[in-house]
């Protein structure tokens, strides 16, 4: 009987280590956009007030594909234009879970809209 190498008892190990490493990488918390609240009632004013519309971006923490979105898109200064006539706010799902089955949410990240006449 041969004794395994260390390539042979340590192969396995680095894809794991190198798998945990971009998991945690990629599901730390971000701090929100630039440009995007998180109060819900405070948009629903400032959108009543201003006559502008709500754009709703509903998250959860730890989920990958949504601070991929924070991160490459909602910061974005093109996507800060496209919103100039709105009024953007980001909800997390988990402490608002009302407001998420109110606008039929059953995953993260979604995007939602709501009109300033509502």
């Amino acid at each position: 009987m041969t004794t395994p190498t260390r390539a042979e008892r340590w192969g396995p190990t680095l894809p794991i280590a190198s798998a945990l490493v971009l998991y945690f990488f990629l599901t730390r918390p971000t701090a929100a956009p630039a440009g995007w609240g998180n109060d819900y009632e405070a948009a629903i004013q400032e959108a009543g007030a201003t006559g502008r519309n709500l754009i709703l971006a509903f998250y959860s923490e730890g989920c990958p594909p949504c601070t991929a979105m924070d991160r490459t898109v909602l910061g974005t200064d093109a996507v800060r234009r496209a919103l100039a006539e709105y009024v953007p706010v980001r909800v997390n799902v988990a402490s608002q879970p009302e407001l998420a089955r109110r606008y039929q949410v059953f995953a993260t990240p979604t995007i939602a809209g709501r009109s300033s006449r509502n």
